[in-house]
């Protein structure tokens, strides 16, 4: 699926959308293809397909597969998607994107609810605070009291006013850059 999404942003480029407008979002499962989309290490798979994207918005994703699958509460999807820790977890750590914050090029922006039973917190917290270690470009935003999906409008509305000024930092970062 990652490499799907490196072909779909070469075929923006061949329809003529620049490079500097092609982002990545996703939510859970689709948050993780995000990080790991924006943190893909050439020759995984025998994939060396690579896209730089422009930015990434990550919302309750999960950027650590074992630590997900320890402290989740649908492990066994886990296991069916990704793998079995006790069995293939060189796999797994390689496939969580917390491993790769190294390769992490373009702007990521994640969202959490701080009472995630689905894909807790805590992922979000370490890939927040890899990010920083790393002195990569990362925004994130927690909601109290939220869980898997943020309600309210006010958390709504503080989630897309986040998200815009996230973009709209991008975008003059772009700008500056040209």
């Amino acid at each position: 699926e990652i490499a799907d999404l490196f072909e779909a942003s070469k075929w923006l480029v061949a329809q003529g959308y620049h490079e500097s407008k092609i982002g990545l979002y996703g939510r859970s499962h689709g948050g993780y293809a995000t990080m790991r989309g924006l943190t893909f290490p050439p020759g995984t798979n025998g994939h060396d397909k690579r896209f730089e994207f422009a930015f990434g918005l990550a919302d309750a994703g999960f950027s650590d597969i074992i630590s997900f699958y320890e402290n989740c509460n649908i492990p066994d999807w886990v296991v069916l998607e990704a793998g079995d820790p006790a069995k293939e977890k060189d796999k797994l750590i390689d496939r969580s994107p917390i491993t790769h914050v190294d390769k992490l090029q373009a702007p990521l922006f994640m969202s959490h609810g701080e009472n995630d039973s689905r894909v807790p917190v805590s992922g979000s917290r370490r890939m927040n605070e890899a990010c920083i270690a790393a002195k990569k470009a990362c925004t994130y935003v927690e909601f109290p009291g939220q869980g898997h999906r943020v309600n309210g409008l006010a958390n709504e509305q503080a989630l897309y006013q986040a998200r815009f000024r996230f973009l709209e930092q991008v975008v003059a970062n772009t700008k500056a850059k040209e």
